[in-house]
């Protein structure tokens, strides 16, 4: 029985890892529904962008939602492949998503009348985003500047208009 186990075992795929949190079974399942599921709580605000035909922070939602919501469930389960791509990353979708979420909304408060000249902005802000993340995910500056510059947009913007959002 035990040279049947061990084919068997060897033949199914090296998903799962040890846990590096140590969770057992119902934390596990725990940190599923606090750090995945709950990416999930987004889904009635892209439907009010898509119906308001506000399609790039909608499309950016669900991206962001999609990948927040594996890396934090392969995290919580120690799983260390799915779709071929590892946990890391995951995680890097998962940031370059959420730093774009934050432009996105600094875009959307410059209040500006030319919907394409937003298109380009948060267009713009996603190439440099990428190349930042892909380049040094954990370089702090590469997540801070990029936010802040589009920050200090909104008061730039607001500054030459003489009115604010």
């Amino acid at each position: 029985m035990s040279l049947l186990d061990n084919s068997l075992n060897s033949t199914l795929p090296d998903v799962f890892s040890d846990h590096k949190y140590n969770y057992n079974h119902w934390e596990q399942l725990l940190m599923v529904i606090i750090t995945a599921i709950s990416n999930f709580s987004f889904i009635p605000s892209m439907i009010i962008l898509i119906k308001r035909k506000n399609y790039f922070p909608s499309f950016l939602g669900f991206f962001t939602m999609v990948t927040s919501f594996t890396y934090h469930f392969m995290e919580s389960i120690a799983c260390k492949k799915l779709f071929n791509m590892d946990e890391y990353q995951w995680h890097k979708l998962d940031n370059i998503g959420a730093i774009c979420c934050f432009i996105s909304l600094a875009v959307y408060l410059m209040d500006n009348r030319n919907s394409e000249f937003d298109t380009v902005l948060n267009y713009t802000a996603l190439i440099v985003v990428i190349i930042l993340q892909e380049s040094s995910p954990w370089e702090i500056w590469y997540t801070v500047v990029p936010i802040l510059t589009y920050v200090s947009l909104i008061f730039i913007v607001s500054y030459f208009r003489k009115r604010f959002p």
